[in-house]
């Protein structure tokens, strides 16, 4: 079981006519609040990032499968499998477009301000023209998701979100683990040439 000021893990497989892809994020327990079992928490993690951004995912998008993985304290994988589609009836942007979330990240005032980004997929055609975000205030609830202190469920964890930063590259690489301070929407739709993904029932 997960304790208080343990680094965790998420990664969350979606699929978008049949392509599936995945992105991965960090946090740090700050609480455990009334139930400490992993697989409780991570189906409220994947409810409220469904919940962020829902209202502009196209109906062709949907989550499938949550993988929660303890870092500091190695003690099994906890899985999730849900079906949890996009609500917009509009068509869907392709498979590899992507909507960027820049993200910054600071231990403290005086430290340099890492950066790294979220690429979100399945968004319905109309939050973009001509390449270009059309309504960013459509994306603050993924915003507040990624980076906003959470008590998941309303009673369960309070989770700090974090950033990953490769601090020496190894072998073995060397990873920080540091508090996301900023985020905003890129103000470009990008176009990527790969995606990460991974299947639940392999891992």
């Amino acid at each position: 079981m997960a304790i208080v000021d343990d680094l965790f893990s998420v990664t969350i497989l979606s699929e978008h006519d049949g392509v599936q892809m995945s992105n991965k994020l960090y946090f740090e327990i700050d609480d455990i609040g009334d139930d400490a079992n992993p697989s409780i928490q991570l189906a409220n993690l994947l409810t409220e990032y469904h919940d962020s951004i829902k209202p502009i995912a196209s109906d062709q998008w949907k989550i499938v499968c949550g993988i929660w993985d303890n870092i500091t304290t190695p003690e099994g994988t906890h899985k999730v499998f849900v079906t949890l589609p996009g609500l917009a009836v509009n068509t869907g942007h392709p498979q590899f477009v992507s909507f960027r979330v820049n993200r910054y990240a600071q231990n403290v005032a005086a430290d340099a301000i890492k950066r790294g980004a979220f690429n979100q997929a399945g968004i319905e055609e109309a939050q973009s023209v001509r390449g270009r975000i059309s309504s960013p205030a459509a994306f603050t609830s993924l915003l507040t998701f990624l980076g906003v202190t959470t008590i998941l469920g309303g009673t369960g964890w309070t989770i700090q979100p974090l950033l990953r930063w490769t601090f020496a590259i190894g072998p073995p690489p060397v990873y920080e683990y540091v508090p996301i301070r900023k985020q905003e929407m890129s103000s470009k739709v990008m176009t990527l040439a790969s995606r990460n993904t991974q299947l639940c029932a392999t891992t």
